[in-house]
């Protein structure tokens, strides 16, 4: 079987980054760290099986929603490297419009 390498691009560190922040402004720092627990948990459990994500609403992506978080991380699957690219609260409208 075959284990991916779970990456983040630059865009999803900082989306992850602003969550954090938020939850750390608004419920301090004790629940910052839990949500970040559960997300770092949940998207690194993609390198055994990354398909079990739904297809994603752009070509070659999959989102892969996150449990006990308001939160979607949006990947794609390169090789033998699962990239996050985004990490989107569920209310948001995803895609957003092209420049």
């Amino acid at each position: 079987m075959t284990r991916y390498k779970v990456r983040w691009s630059q865009e999803a560190a900082r989306d992850l980054d602003h969550v954090l922040e938020w939850y750390f402004q608004e419920a301090g720092m004790s629940v910052a760290n839990k949500v970040y627990s559960r997300i770092k948990e949940q998207t690194e459990s993609l390198a055994t099986f990354p398909e079990r994500a739904r297809p994603g609403r752009e070509k070659g992506t999959r989102e892969y929603v996150l449990s006990r978080v308001p939160y979607i991380a949006v990947m794609e699957v390169q090789g033998e490297e699962v990239w996050i690219l985004n990490l989107l609260h569920m209310k948001k409208k995803f895609p957003q419009s092209k420049k």
